[in-house]
């Protein structure tokens, strides 16, 4: 009995050494994003992406709604075999179909010019974290954001708080948080 006594209070002993050991912190990954220019540089590249899918897709989706106008006309004038109809159909048919692809297909093209440009924006901002990380000696770091598969920090001492120190690693100019009211009372 006394051998599981002297066990239970060497494993506290090591848990809480092992605890105090730790130095954990954290950041805003987010917020820090927001003002790094590589991101606003990808956000805007993007956008320019997209304006040109959209485009490329609007000029295929008129293309095949003057198709259709054209088929539908000379369906209503009864100028149409039943041979030409037929044809015209398969036509609108495959038409639709290659929009529906061309859609899809610069879904997928977004998502990964997303990726492609996200990358290094990230790699640096990882390096960032790691410096700061190991110059501080901090042995974890979490994100303080609400991101899927994140792990999100509720409450954390305020001097664990590293987004300010990356944002320096970093070169960007930290802003300045606005001077809170001071409680009135007295004269």
């Amino acid at each position: 009995m006394k051998f599981f006594a002297v066990l239970a209070v060497l494993l506290f002993v090591y848990s809480l050494n092992w605890a105090q050991q730790l130095k954990i912190g954290y950041t805003n990954i987010e917020y820090i994003l927001t003002f790094m220019p590589e991101a606003k540089q990808m956000e805007q590249t993007l956008k320019n992406y997209e304006q040109k899918l959209t485009e490329q897709l609007s000029i295929k989706q008129s293309y095949a709604q003057g198709k259709l106008d054209t088929y539908l006309k000379m369906k209503e004038e009864k100028k149409l075999t039943p041979q030409q109809d037929e044809e015209m159909q398969k036509e609108l048919l495959k038409l639709d179909d290659e929009i529906k692809k061309f859609a899809q297909a610069s879904e997928n093209d977004l998502m990964l010019k997303r990726e492609e440009l996200l990358k290094p924006i990230t790699d640096k901002l990882q390096k960032a974290i790691d410096e700061v990380a190991k110059e501080e000696g901090y042995t974890y770091i979490f994100n303080s954001t609400n991101s899927a598969g994140v792990a999100t920090i509720l409450f954390g001492p305020e001097q664990h708080n590293i987004t300010e120190k990356i944002m320096k690693k970093l070169g960007i100019t930290v802003p300045v948080a606005p001077e809170k009211p001071k409680s009135g009372g007295g004269k």
